[in-house]
């Protein structure tokens, strides 16, 4: 069953409930207020009764006779009722169309089965219970007798009980009517509210499909439009994602493309005997293998940086010892490149990391200064503020433009006027510094440095003992 049929049936089964409960509750509440009028009818009745038998005791001192003149006395009693019926009648035959005023007529006899007591409450006319309803016939204040009149418990006369009829079958007709009318309004509305899901699950179904270019158009601002902009918004990450999965492809494609090439072709060369097999040949493919094999652990190491899968021993250690030692060692790389290091760190910097994984960082960054940065100064700064440690790497060299210093850290991404591939960059190193670092609960980020060439700033957590 559709969600369209269901709200149909759902709305449709909440109508007939409450209409079958209004029905009854109505058909219960008229029935009692017919009896209850039927009881005030008999009431009325009994008191026009009485004052007959108080003329009749006036007039003949007893009740001897009684039994002859009982049949007149309530001819009396409910004549004044079967006028009012006759008048009725004779209205609607005038005017069929036009109901009686006031409430039904009845006829009155079936009902009215009155009772005659003694004053001792010996029974003289028709029958008594305990429940009978009593009333006093007095003369000159002496209690002569009492009329008893049995409850209505339910409606009996022929006339009431067509009336009750009549009026359920219209309030059964009038709640056929309202489903009908319920059923109208559930199904455009039904329709309206299932039309954006339809829309929705079309949309998801060729999100699964691939089409990643698939919109909706939300409407309104309720749970569906909102779930229509989500669905948008994962349509948009899908596609984003599809094309970064596509151009990581293409680039890793030809990043390795580029050392089997060179591979093949020098030893084509040789086979052909372009090329002599010498040392010379043997060492030139030695540096496309080992170029290869780099990219090939940098793409390795940065698959599990993404995956989560890389491994950390972390343990707690001064950084200003390790980034002495590490700058030590570039120290006679660093000045063979031309470039003065101007080096400023705190006395002591505790941190909570993986020692190797933060001298690889400080390797790489330090490596793409001597190959791309052309720089001749670089200032290499520590201290520590509050609870981060602040590390400053700056160069003085050309620098790279505004509009890549966001990409610097992506995948494979190189700025091509200075860091291209002859001196042997894949575009990784950065990338799997910044999965490094944020696996140190840190970040990093490049800016243009006041030296006028690249900086990278680099914050890490703070060491102290409760934190470990």
């Amino acid at each position: 069953m559709t969600i369209q049929n269901k709200l149909i049936a759902a709305f449709l089964g909440t109508i007939s409930l409450l209409l079958l409960t209004m029905v009854l509750a109505v058909q219960w509440s008229f029935d009692q207020g017919l009896l209850e009028y039927v009881n005030r009818q008999q009431l009325q009745q009994q008191e026009r009764l009485v004052q007959q038998l108080q003329r009749y005791y006036q007039r003949y001192g007893n009740w001897d006779d009684i039994r002859v003149h009982w049949r007149s006395i309530m001819d009396k009693v409910l004549e004044r009722e079967r006028k009012r019926f006759r008048q009725d009648r004779l209205n609607k035959e005038k005017s069929p169309h036009i109901p009686p005023s006031g409430h039904k007529p009845r006829r009155g006899s079936n009902n009215f089965r009155p009772g005659l007591l003694a004053p001792d409450k010996t029974l003289l006319l028709g029958r008594y219970e305990e429940d009978f309803a009593l009333s006093e016939i007095r003369v000159d204040n002496q209690l002569v007798g009492w009329v008893t009149m049995p409850p209505a418990k339910q409606l009996t006369d022929a006339a009431d009980l067509a009336f009750r009829n009549h009026q359920h079958k219209a309030l059964l007709v009038v709640a056929a009517v309202m489903i009908v009318i319920a059923l109208l309004v559930a199904i455009p509305l039904a329709r309206h509210w299932t039309r954006p899901l339809r829309s929705i699950a079309h949309t998801t179904h060729r999100l699964t499909q691939g089409d990643y270019q698939q919109r909706l158009t939300p409407h309104g601002r309720d749970e569906l439009a909102q779930l229509a902009n989500d669905v948008n918004a994962l349509a948009q990450t899908l596609e984003d994602n599809e094309n970064a999965r596509k151009q990581w492809v293409a680039s890793v494609s030809h990043e390795l493309r580029t050392p089997v090439a060179i591979l093949r072709g020098e030893i084509e060369a040789i086979m052909d005997g372009i090329r002599p097999l010498d040392m010379t040949s043997l060492k030139s493919l030695q540096q496309e293998a080992e170029q290869l094999t780099r990219l090939i652990q940098d793409l390795y190491e940065l698959t599990n940086a993404d995956l989560g899968a890389m491994r950390y021993r972390k343990e707690s250690f001064d950084l200003t010892v390790l980034l002495d030692d590490t700058l030590a060692v570039y120290q006679t790389a660093l000045r063979d490149a031309g470039v003065q290091l101007h080096w400023q760190a705190q006395h002591s910097v505790p941190v909570w990391a993986d020692g190797n994984r933060l001298q690889q960082v400080l390797e790489n960054i330090l490596s793409n200064t001597m190959k791309y940065a052309a720089a001749d100064d670089l200032y290499v700064t520590l201290q520590a503020e509050q609870n981060t440690v602040q590390l400053t790497i700056e160069d003085s060299g050309h620098g790279v433009p505004d509009d890549a210093l966001e990409k610097l850290f992506d995948h494979l991404y190189r700025v091509e006027a200075s860091r291209n591939r002859e001196t042997g960059g894949s575009g990784l190193g950065l990338a799997i510094c910044k999965k490094i670092i944020e696996a140190h609960d840190g970040n990093i980020h490049a800016f243009n440095s006041q030296y006028g060439g690249l900086g990278i700033k680099i914050t890490l957590p703070l060491f102290a003992e409760h934190t470990r």
